[in-house]
């Protein structure tokens, strides 16, 4: 009787995994099928070809799909440009009459200066002699801007 039980199992095909043989490649192996024809499925529908009429759902815009998205790809930078930074910035510009800015001061008590190095100042929201305080915490993506009005001696 053991004899019978060692015959068979040394004729039977070895087979990785165990468990039920009648799921997964198992079963479609022992079908007929060659194992080429196990490799895909023809139920999921392929991601190359035409885009044209495809939009992201992360901006909306057509011609791509979320994970191709070029503003993804925009805030994984300034994630990585502000990996160290340990307290926000501080900054402060005078805009004068031409909408030009002037910079007072500035404190800065991070590594990451080049980022925060360009002053945005639009025109709608700065009026003459105001003072934009910009304080941007890029770690954690907030941004506050607030204005406040600022005494300027006349030298005339």
């Amino acid at each position: 009787m053991l004899s019978e039980v060692t015959n068979n199992l040394q004729q039977q095909p070895h087979r990785r995994g165990g468990g039920n043989q009648t799921r997964g490649r198992g079963k479609y192996i022992s079908e007929g099928h060659t194992s080429d024809e196990s490799e895909g499925t023809d139920n999921k529908p392929r991601r190359n070809g035409d885009k044209a009429q495809i939009d992201s759902y992360k901006s909306g815009k057509l011609g791509h799909y979320a994970y191709e998205c070029p503003s993804k790809k925009m805030e994984e930078v300034e994630a990585l440009l502000a990996e160290n930074d340990e307290e926000p910035a501080l900054l402060m510009c005078l805009i004068d009459e031409n909408y030009k800015v002037r910079k007072l001061g500035r404190v800065i008590r991070s590594k990451q200066i080049r980022v925060m190095r360009k002053i945005a100042c639009e025109r709608s929201r700065v009026k003459v002699e105001e003072v934009l305080i910009r304080v941007m915490r890029i770690s954690t993506k907030e941004r506050l801007c607030k204005t406040i009005k600022l005494a300027v001696k006349d030298d005339s």
